[in-house]
C-alpha cells in the first residue's frame, strides 16, 4: 500500500485498511499477510499501530546493502479500532 506523501497522516492509510478488513469479512477470510521491506520504517510502525503483529525478518541482502523482509499477520476477527 502506498500513499501519496500530500496524503499521509489524513487518514487514508486507516480507510484503506478499513476497507480491506470489511472486504475480508465479507469473504469469511481468517488473516491477513503483508511483507514490507526494512526501508519501510514508517509504514511497519503504521501497520503495528493498526495490530499487525511482525512474524519474522527475513534477510534478503543483496551484496553489501543490508535488506530484510519484514512479515506481518493480522488475524481479521481481532480488528478493532
Amino acid at each position: 500500500m502506498i500513499v501519496a506523501s500530500s496524503y499521509r497522516r489524513k487518514g487514508v492509510a486507516l480507510k484503506l485498511i478499513a476497507s480491506l478488513i470489511e472486504h475480508a469479512r465479507l469473504h469469511n477470510i481468517k488473516a491477513i499477510f503483508l511483507n514490507t521491506s526494512s526501508y519501510q520504517l514508517e509504514a511497519m510502525k503504521m501497520y503495528q499501530f493498526y495490530g499487525w503483529k511482525p512474524q519474522k525478518r527475513e534477510n534478503v541482502s543483496v551484496l553489501f546493502q543490508p535488506i530484510y523482509m519484514h512479515h506481518f499477520l493480522l488475524h481479521v476477527n481481532e480488528w478493532r479500532f
